[in-house]
């Protein structure tokens, strides 16, 4: 069953959202001055490819037939999203 075009704008507003938040403890605890930041720093740079893979794959015309991921890729990533967010955001695809 294909998402309805509400179901996708929500679902990519939630991980925008997701990667705002994350973003923003990152931004804070470099600002305390904490110095092993490296390996959130790598996390970001990770999710921010991630949400940019989800966005172009789910803006596709067709997005399940049309795309050079299977659905069964896409999901992978949501998964993956939502490990690193430490949130539960899923679209049925």
């Amino acid at each position: 069953m294909a998402a309805t075009a509400i179901e996708i704008n929500n679902y990519l507003a939630s991980i925008y959202y997701a990667q705002s938040v994350y973003m923003d403890k990152l931004v804070r605890y470099e600002q305390l001055g904490h110095k092993d930041v490296f390996n959130y720093r790598v996390k970001a740079t990770i999710l921010e490819c991630f949400v940019y893979l989800m966005v172009e794959y789910l803006t596709q015309s067709p997005y399940d037939s049309n795309n050079f991921f299977t659905t069964d890729e896409a999901e992978e990533i949501m998964y993956k999203i939502n490990k690193i967010c430490d949130t539960n955001f899923y679209l049925d695809i």
